[in-house]
């Protein structure tokens, strides 16, 4: 008599992770980063006004 698993493997963690362009990730990102910052400073300035 053995000890036995019961929980089952995931198969979706068996994947190696999918390769990127990491100079189109970073530019994304900043662009990303950028609009964040652009939509905060509006925020800013709507509720200053008011």
């Amino acid at each position: 008599m053995g000890v036995e698993a019961n929980i089952l493997v995931n198969r979706r963690r068996g994947r190696r992770p999918k390769p990127y362009n990491i100079e189109a990730y970073r530019r994304k990102r900043s662009a990303v980063e950028r609009f964040s910052a652009w939509i905060k400073s509006l925020r800013r300035i709507i509720h200053s006004k008011i």
